[in-house]
């Protein structure tokens, strides 16, 4: 319809100014209470929601033909048209008509297509509704799949011998509701026909040539990358045709959309013969999702096995059944879960039923991440969440876990309440009372529960002590030996709580084997910098390795019990319960569960790397200002620091005027302490919390400075207050 905007009356100017804008979509125009269509869309809206086509007055000789809407009730007529293939673009007013004078300002504010829905009441629960993106170079493609409704994304490329026919296969497999191409595909007809004719629900467009960016780094800025297995992707250089397919898919969205994609953080690159081959036709002919007759899912095979209690998992459901697994591996992992709870009914009928009471998460976080939650949907969300603490309560139990996927072991025990009641289990388990058990002097680093004579350890147990050397001030491994074949000990200890240096654990095995010693390991302090692969493991040395998950884990306070030997595992869950401990905190099991998921992350180990790089930082800082770091630096998050030797001072004194500044550190022995344990000659430091905070280098140079000052003014009051300013500077959010 060719219109003389000239002519027009200056709303009707102003709606045809943004039609120019959005030519291939139907326009929305929010006028007072209702979404209005003119002329050319009017007339197609009317015709597809059979609702009445007025006029109105516009300046030309003949009125404008028009339809509306409610605006209340738009959400339920612009899904009928979305699914029949239209792009809807609504105009909001962006004023308050009631104080404004003139003409209400309006604009676009979302473009709805078929592959960027995100209304519940436009898409199907329990089935993905994906956009694609087809990038086109000769004969090879790249390609990008996004559910922007659950923060989904994956791209692969397709260069085989059959490229058409496996993107076809590719297509077939996600059913996108909406395709976008670049001109080498669009001009390639007979492609295109082949695609619309085998999937006629596909909406297909074509996106500029200037989408398709081959720039790596603002998909690098935006999104981490890993392939199937969840390892993150570095080198990109080789994904050039997915890297474009991607860039495309994100600007359409964001052109789209008008928003940024915050809830999509991961993008998954596979390989497109990673799974099954089931071309287009096997996955029509197998009915696998959809009857071939009418494309209903009663009578398919989704419909036989979809007894899934959330839209989440019936959506997972339907992908694996797209995607069968071909690695043997990966088929018994799956297989093995099925079996477990298969053979145990009241483990199945407790997630079921717990389960039941989950929303729909991926959804309602990205309604969330779009603006448009309902206070409905934000209170649904927070009851679904409240119970996934529950839900990891019942998983607890179950043969795999998180835990042996952290630190490669086969056994673990997550009950013990803390680090010394995992301690106490081992003690009990594995030795009778006033056994020997070797472990390192408190004083030079070790533990209360080494051997210390105030703790059960040294009242039960006969033990043997070593210290570290006392002029290098770390552990001597052939003194260790020496001390080990003289005293023969049933048990040896290696671990400490206040030992800046890396131990070596297979000396450790050498030396436990040279006398026939079981070896215990305590990583509690170096835990999470084992998970992060930035401190060697026990697990391959150890007899049983024990640790608390509250210090560089950064969990909750408890304790676990780690071991490769079933016979060792049987012993120590039999001490733990019922011998030792009533039943597990399951709250506090739950908050593992959490702590040991967040440990499997690639940020966890770019965390641990910075706790080291701080603690290096402190401890360079403090030996520059004169003091005498024990052993001279760390390996580790911990540094041991002689404040009397510099000072005079006894480490309670500089722990309680630190701790005026509002800085806490603990006073610790040191090698050849003179005083007391009560009052000591050190301090004991550590970077994890503050790292944990966002504290840098730069941070923790400033905070030696400031330790420095106060501990060398100890009894200036005006000093002392200076540096608590500074401290509440850094530490303000």
């Amino acid at each position: 319809m060719v219109i003389d905007k000239e002519k027009c009356s200056p709303m009707m100017q102003k709606y045809l100014e943004t039609k120019e804008k959005y030519p291939d979509t139907i326009l929305f125009y929010r006028l007072g209470d209702f979404y209005e269509m003119f002329f050319d869309d009017a007339i197609l809206v009317s015709r597809e929601l059979e609702i009445t086509l007025t006029g109105k007055d516009c300046g030309l000789e003949k009125r404008a033909p028009m339809a509306g809407v409610p605006f209340h009730a738009a959400e339920n007529y612009i899904a009928k048209l979305v699914a029949k293939g239209y792009k809807v673009a609504i105009c909001e007013q962006l004023e308050d008509p009631k104080t404004t004078k003139g003409m209400v300002k309006r604009g676009v504010i979302k473009v709805v297509t078929p592959g960027t829905v995100v209304e519940s009441n436009m898409l199907e629960e329990r089935k993905n509704n994906y956009i694609m993106s087809i990038y086109k170079v000769g004969i090879y493609f790249g390609i990008a799949i996004s559910d922007i409704s659950t923060g989904e994304f994956y791209a692969s490329k397709i260069r085989e011998t059959n490229n058409f026919a496996l993107l076809l296969d590719e297509i077939s497999r996600f059913t996108p509701s909406e395709i976008i191409v670049n001109e080498m595909m669009n001009e390639s007809k007979a492609e295109i026909a082949s695609i619309k004719t085998r999937f006629p629900d596909t909406y297909i467009n074509k996106c500029e040539e200037s989408y398709f960016s081959e720039n790596i780094q603002s998909v690098k800025d935006k999104f981490t990358l890993k392939d199937i297995n969840s390892n993150e992707i570095e080198n990109l250089q080789d994904n050039i045709l997915e890297i474009c397919a991607i860039n495309a898919l994100v600007s359409y969205i964001e052109n789209t959309q008008m928003t940024d994609l915050s809830h999509i953080n991961t993008i998954t690159i596979y390989h497109v013969l990673k799974y099954m081959a089931l071309d287009i036709n096997a996955r029509r002919n197998l009915e696998i999702t959809e009857k071939l007759r009418d494309k209903s899912k009663k009578g398919t095979l989704l419909w036989v096995l979809d007894k899934t209690s959330t839209s989440m998992g019936g959506r997972l459901l339907r992908r694996w059944l797209n995607d069968p697994l071909i690695d043997e591996n990966e088929i018994n992992k799956r297989l093995n879960s099925v079996e477990e709870l298969k053979n145990n009914v009241m483990l199945r009928g407790d997630i079921i039923e717990n389960l039941k009471k989950i929303y729909d998460i991926e959804r309602l976080a990205g309604k969330m991440a779009y603006g448009n939650a309902t206070p409905r949907d934000m209170i649904t969300l927070k009851n679904s969440l409240l119970k996934l603490p529950e839900t990891k309560n019942i998983l607890q139990n179950v043969k795999t876990n998180y835990l042996k996927e952290i630190y490669g072991c086969k056994y673990a025990n997550v009950q013990p309440h803390s680090g010394s009641s995992a301690n106490m289990a081992v003690y009990r388990a594995l030795l009778n009372h006033h056994d020997k058990v070797m472990g390192m002097n408190l004083s030079h680093g070790g533990h209360l529960t080494h051997g210390h004579s105030l703790n059960f350890s040294g009242q039960d147990y006969e033990i043997i002590s070593y210290d570290v050397d006392t002029e290098s001030e770390v552990l001597n491994y052939d003194t260790i030996k020496e001390i080990a074949l003289k005293e023969k000990p049933k048990m040896i200890i290696a671990g400490a709580s206040a030992y800046s240096r890396t131990i070596d654990f297979k000396k450790f095995r050498e030396i436990a084997d040279s006398v026939g010693a079981y070896l215990m390991v305590d990583m509690a302090h170096i835990a999470g910098l084992v998970a992060a692969g930035l401190h060697p493991s026990p697990i391959p040395y150890a007899d049983v390795v024990t640790s608390t998950t509250h210090k560089t884990l950064r969990g909750p306070r408890g304790g676990i019990i780690l071991t490769n030997n079933e016979e060792i595992i049987k012993k120590i869950n039999k001490t733990v319960f019922p011998g030792i401990q009533g039943g597990p905190l399951m709250h506090i099991i739950a908050a593992k569960a959490e702590c040991f998921y967040e440990a499997l992350q690639p940020e966890f180990k770019v965390y641990q790397q910075r706790v080291l790089d701080n603690a290096k930082a402190l401890s360079e800082t403090l030996q520059k200002e004169g003091f005498h770091i024990i052993s001279g630096g760390t390996d580790n998050h911990l540094i041991l620091v002689d404040v009397k030797s510099k000072l005079g001072i006894t480490g309670k004194e500089a722990e309680k005027a630190l701790d005026k500044i509002h800085i806490t550190v603990n006073k610790n022995t040191i090698p050849g302490d003179t005083e007391s344990p009560m009052k000591t000659s050190g301090i004991r430091l550590g970077t994890p919390a503050m790292t944990t905070r966002g504290f840098t280098e730069e941070d923790f140079i400033k905070v030696g400075h400031i330790i420095s000052k106060c501990l060398q003014n100890i009894n200036d009051d005006n000093i002392q207050k200076e540096l608590m300013k500074e401290v509440m500077e850094l530490t303000k959010d």
